[in-house]
This record gives structure tokens, sequence and C-alpha cells, in this order.
């Protein structure tokens, strides 16, 4: 069925053409599709311009120049997958930023990149000037997430940690609370972060302290929905496999309750 947008409509051309219906989305790794979720929706839906970086690479920028988002599978100067930053305005310095690891579904990125797209397209400031952590974890409550309160770090005992575990144990948010001033302002009071997957298919996505909340909570709504994501077998981390919940597109999804991966 088509959407009411063009990037909307290439997004769903790019799931049709994946044989496997996969959850939780979380634990489906990285697809194919060379960040088509963000890219195509960014460039047709919003007027995001974009510029190739060689093989694979490319940055998006908003048309207001204030938003920055860059997918860098390929290049060795950069650990992140994707990275977020936002400005005040042109050429000045980040307010915020948020950066994914390699192994983070391209979907997540999008869930949060199209709230970002309406806001500056409506002229927000998009900066944090409230401090919500209710509206944060409230999806990830309603979901069956338990709460857990890990102890700080010993480099950062001043540290308070905020944290909630899926009920399959295999995904993490948590909040840290800096009880002191740093000098890097990215890092100053409290920032978010997801961890992900089993050993050998793990990955975190960190969010800065300013990132605004609402855009936060658009990550974990993400997290805790049961909706699927599409891949194919060969995009599937095999550590991954026996946590996924797998169904195959062409046949009706089975309801017993265990997990079946398929080819």
């Amino acid at each position: 069925m088509a959407s009411d947008t063009p990037g909307a409509d290439a997004v769903q051309r790019v799931d049709a053409a994946k044989a496997l219906a996969v959850s939780p989305a979380y634990l489906a790794g990285e697809d194919r599709s060379a960040g088509a979720h963000v890219s195509r929706l960014l460039e047709l839906d919003f007027d995001w311009s974009v510029r190739r970086l060689g093989i694979a690479n490319f940055i998006l920028d908003s048309p207001c120049r204030r938003a920055r988002i860059g997918y860098l599978p390929t290049r060795d100067d950069y650990t992140p997958l994707w990275i977020v930053n936002v400005a005040k305005g042109p050429m000045h310095p980040a307010l915020w930023r948020m950066a994914f690891e390699h192994g983070a579904p391209s979907e997540l990125v999008a869930a949060l990149a199209q709230p970002l797209a309406v806001a500056l397209a409506g002229g927000a400031t998009i900066s944090k000037d409230n401090d919500a952590p209710d509206l944060i974890v409230a999806p990830l409550r309603q979901a069956g997430w338990q709460k857990r309160l890990p102890a700080p770090p010993a480099d950062l005992p001043k540290t308070e940690i905020l944290g909630f575990v899926s009920p399959d144990g295999l995904a993490a948010v948590q909040r840290h609370t800096i009880q002191q001033d740093e000098e890097d302002g990215l890092r100053r009071g409290s920032a978010w972060e997801i961890t992900t997957g089993p050993p050998g298919a793990r990955w975190t996505a960190t969010f800065s302290s300013a990132v605004p909340d609402h855009l936060v909570a658009a990550a974990t709504r993400w997290l805790a929905s049961p909706q699927p994501v599409f891949r194919d077998k060969r995009e599937l981390a095999p550590e991954s496999l026996e946590h996924l919940r797998i169904t195959s597109r062409s046949t009706r999804p089975r309801d017993d309750g265990h997990r079946h991966p398929q080819g």
C-alpha cells in the first residue's frame, strides 16, 4: 500500500524486497540498503542534501544547515556507523550529538531523524529545555522492561545511573547523570545510552546530555515496539538467530511462542 509521501514510499519498497519479518527489531542488526531508510526519507520528504564520500559513505545536511547526519560504514577514521550533530546555526559547533555503532538498525536512526526533520522544518530550536526522564522510560515500562540500578563506574564515582533492561535481557537503556562539571560540554549533565545484542553482535547508541528528551523518547518507543523490521537471512548476525522471531513474508506468522530461524 502506498503512503502519503515519496520518501516513505521509497522506504516501503526497500522493505518489500526483504524476505523475512524479524523481531525484536533491536536484534535485527544492519540491513544492506546503504542507509536508505534514513537517506530516502530525508532527501525526498524533507529536502535534505546528500554528499557522497566514496563507497557507501554519505553526509546528509538539513536545508537550514543546522543538522548533519553522517553514514560512515567504510570510514576507518570514524568508529560510529551513524553520527547526528545539531548546532544552533550554520557553521556553529554542535549543541548535541547522537552516535550509533555498527550493528544499529537504520530504522532506529530513521525513527529519530523524522521528528528531528519535522522540528527543523518548523523552525524549532531543537535544544533541551527541561529534564523529563519519565517521557523516555514510559514506553519501556509499558513493554515490560525492568528497572535496574547499576553501580557507577570506578573512574566516575559521582555518577548516578538509571537503567532499564528488556524482557529478554539483551537490551538495556541507561541514563548517566554526572554530578560534576566536565570540560566537554557535550557530556555535562545527564546522558543516555542504549546497548543491545548478544556477545559478538552487540551495538551501542549514545545521546549527549543536551539531546532533547522527546528525541530520546522516540528511540525508546522504537525499542519497545513489537513491530518487526525486514531483512534477508544473510543480513542477520549468526549470534542473534536463536534470539529472534523470524517469519517468512510468504507464509502466515507462527504463533506457537517459539523462535523459528528461517532461510
